[in-house]
């Protein structure tokens, strides 16, 4: 089953206008002149609009700290993004902190779903008076439902696939379908990671799009 297809199309699209307004920010000509505190807060932002987009009731907190494993990760427990300084403050990786807070950030919008999965309740359809409607209301459900046991399942520490494979910085020159649809690990596979990175991949083809 391809759970990357079939969430994306639940989700809320994201708003192409300010996706890309607030994508520029990240590239090489702003990025490079911003002080380490305005890049901050352009991360803080980044998150604070994605997770709106996503409509969010637990926004993660972010934490700043330098990472010699990689560009950022995601702490469940804590529901905390860390962002590695080292990348953050590199002139030429705007891009990369955009994507990594991208992918971080989805995760925590996993781990928000599969509390979520006690309270889909096929029951609070049955007022809907339209067949057609109350059909595709419970499709969702069911989907939703099918695809949060999926994620939960993946988070459980001995299903989860660790990686083992250094990060590769983002490069403009690599065509952007090469970096989306390239061959994936069994670490890239998993439900969770390949959710993560259909997002990523839908949030970068949106503000590189002019």
């Amino acid at each position: 089953m391809n759970t990357e297809i079939t969430w994306s199309k639940i989700v809320k699209k994201l708003n192409k206008k300010k996706c890309r307004k607030l994508g520029k920010k990240f590239e090489l000509d702003n990025w490079e002149h911003l002080k380490v505190s305005e890049k901050k807060e352009l991360v803080n932002l980044l998150i604070s609009f994605l997770a709106k987009n996503l409509k969010m009731k637990e926004v993660p907190t972010i934490r700043f700290e330098y990472s010699d494993e990689c560009y950022g990760s995601y702490d469940p427990e804590l529901n905390e993004i860390l962002i590695d300084t080292e990348t953050l403050e590199d002139s030429h990786q705007g891009l990369t902190v955009a994507l990594t807070a991208a992918h971080e950030l989805r995760h925590s919008f996993q781990r928000e779903s599969v509390k979520k999965l006690d309270k889909l309740d096929p029951e609070s359809i049955l007022f809907i008076e339209d067949p057609i409607r109350r059909g595709i209301a419970e499709w969702l459900i069911g989907k939703k439902k099918e695809i949060f046991k999926l994620w939960k399942h993946n988070m459980e520490f001995e299903n989860y696939i660790f990686d083992v494979e250094p990060e590769t910085p983002y490069n403009p020159d690599i065509p952007l379908e090469e970096i989306i649809l390239g061959e994936e690990s069994e670490y890239e596979k998993q439900p969770i990671e390949a959710d993560a990175r259909k997002f990523e991949g839908e949030f970068i083809s949106q503000f590189l799009v002019d």
